[in-house]
């Protein structure tokens, strides 16, 4: 899957790697020169590596700004990230719907992990895109088809839905 927004390619790396390019390429759990993971286990990225603080980081273009994620049930910690350049993506991780999610805003795209056990319900996740209001929104993470589309349903009236199916 790969989506073009103005001059920001974002493609899908693996099941649940993002590499989002202009002139400099950054990539999510996936595998490239300026890879960040969002937990420790994702480590398809050979030199992925976590930040060692919440401080921003800039790549070229892009400005990455590490944000506080966890499953409140299970509290692993972990880092979605908000990467700002020629476009503004975030790219929750695994996580629920927390107070530091949903305090991202002016967001282009949101790159959205929903639907299992570790990740928000697809409720969840519509309430996620209501409170940060992304032009675009990609869910992945989901485990069925049903998943998908309840959180279309929900969330569509508020973002642009782009549908992701890896199987």
């Amino acid at each position: 899957m790969r989506l073009v927004y103005g001059p920001v390619s974002i493609t899908q790396v693996g099941k649940f790697g993002w590499k989002i390019c202009a002139s400099t390429c950054v990539c999510i759990d996936g595998d490239c020169g300026n890879a960040f993971i969002t937990h420790p286990h994702h480590y398809d990225g050979q030199g992925a590596s976590a930040p060692n603080s919440v401080e921003a980081v800039r790549l070229g273009e892009w400005e990455i700004v590490p944000v506080p994620v966890y499953d409140i049930r299970k509290n692993p910690r972990g880092y979605g990230y908000v990467i700002r350049g020629p476009a503004s993506i975030f790219i929750t991780g695994d996580s629920d719907l927390t107070q530091e999610l949903v305090k991202v805003k002016d967001v282009d795209i949101l790159i959205i992990a929903m639907g299992d056990r570790e990740t928000m319900t697809p409720e969840e996740a519509a309430d996620a895109v209501m409170s940060i209001r992304p032009k675009i929104t990609i869910p992945y993470h989901y485990v069925a088809r049903s998943q998908y589309a309840l959180f279309r349903d929900l969330a569509q009236p508020y973002t642009q839905i782009v549908a992701v199916w890896k199987g």
